[in-house]
Formats: structure tokens, C-alpha cells, sequence
């Protein structure tokens, strides 16, 4: 007899937390991406690029979403011919991002990036973006100077100079290693070329000129 009324409140158990799971997944969980309010012409388009859990608010209730986890992946009416691109919508952004708002993009290319194991450059900044895909943009200042080093190494001519280090940021000697390490992590002010800068040799020595 307690074997049964165990069973049965297990059961019931299971059942109750398939209730609320299929609840949260339906009324809730579209939701959770924060997406902005569904506008008046995607309404009358019918139509918006999103993933499952970047329904808009306002968005019918019989509207149906298709494509799940792909770039194409769409909330739309149930009878609706129309693709976002026939209403001039923006394609999605690559990384699912579409729909996202301004104050949750950096969370959500985050999350694109270490899903899809994308490691950006090294420096302070913040995701953007470009060319319709989340890209890592460094923060960078008018007053920052040219960061690269010298190895202060002897020359006779340019032939004798190269650049190394593991960000091109030393100016040295065909003698030393091009695998010589200072600093890993990129600075956007070892970029040679925004501040017109070659390593060279000049008057004996090879240095950013």
C-alpha cells in the first residue's frame, strides 16, 4: 500500500513538472531574450527574423516560429508567405543575435562566441557590429601614442631590419628570433601602419621610423 502511494505521488510529481516545463517553455521562455517591441510593420508583414526565445513583445499569440538555431529562423503568422527580407527587414545577424536590443548585444555575442569557441583579439573593448556579424572592437584614445619597442640592434640598411614579437611590436636585427616574446596581448597601438610607422634602419640602428 505505501509502495503505491509512493508511486503515485511520484508520478504526480512528474506530471506536475511537465505542466509547468511545457507552461515556461510556451508563455515564458520566448521571451528571455529581451527582445524589443514587435513593430507596426512586422505586423503587417507578418514576419520578423528571431530565435525561439527572442519573441517580441506584442507578437500574436498564433503567431509560430520556424528555423530554429539557424540565421533564417523566424517568428511568423501561421498562413504568412512573406520572408523578412520581402518586408526590407535587415537580415539576421550572424551569431542569432537578430532582434537584440543595444544593452543586451554584448551578452549576446558573448555567448555566440564562446559557442562557436571564437577567441577575439586581446585588448580592451566591447563587441559591435560589422558586416552584419558581432565583431570585437578595440577601444582606442586620440592621445594614444605608438607603443611598439626598439631592440636598439645595428643596421646598415632597411635589409637588415624586421619586425618581431608575438604582436610585430619589436623593431630588430635579422639576428634575433622573430619569435622573440614581450608582450602577448595586442594594444591597438602596436599597429605600425595607423601611425605610418616602418621598422627601418636609421643611422645604424633599427628602430620605428
Amino acid at each position: 500500500m505505501k509502495k503505491r502511494v509512493w508511486m503515485i505521488g511520484i508520478i504526480l510529481i512528474i506530471l506536475i513538472v511537465i505542466v509547468i516545463g511545457g507552461i515556461y517553455y510556451k508563455y515564458v521562455y520566448p521571451y528571455s531574450g529581451n527582445a524589443p517591441e514587435i513593430t507596426q510593420e512586422e505586423l503587417e508583414c507578418g514576419t520578423y527574423y528571431g530565435q525561439y526565445n527572442q519573441k517580441k513583445p506584442g507578437t500574436p499569440d498564433n503567431w509560430v516560429h520556424d528555423g530554429e538555431g539557424t540565421m533564417s529562423a523566424t517568428w511568423h503568422a501561421p498562413s504568412n508567405t512573406n520572408s523578412p527580407m520581402d518586408c526590407n527587414e535587415e537580415p539576421p545577424l550572424i551569431g542569432g543575435c537578430a532582434g537584440v536590443s543595444l544593452e543586451n548585444l554584448q551578452e549576446c555575442c558573448e555567448n555566440w562566441a564562446s559557442e562557436n569557441d571564437i577567441i577575439h583579439i586581446q585588448c580592451l573593448g566591447g563587441w559591435e557590429i560589422k558586416d552584419n556579424q558581432c565583431s570585437w572592437k578595440c577601444e582606442t584614445t586620440e592621445e594614444e601614442e605608438f607603443c611598439g619597442m626598439n631592440a636598439a640592434s645595428s643596421c646598415e640598411d632597411n635589409n637588415d631590419c624586421r619586425t618581431g614579437g608575438c604582436c610585430g611590436e619589436l623593431c630588430h636585427d635579422t639576428s634575433l628570433s622573430p619569435s622573440m616574446c614581450v608582450d602577448c596581448n595586442w594594444k591597438d597601438c602596436y599597429n605600425a601602419s595607423k601611425y605610418n610607422l616602418s621598422c627601418k634602419c636609421v643611422e645604424g640602428q633599427c628602430i620605428w621610423n
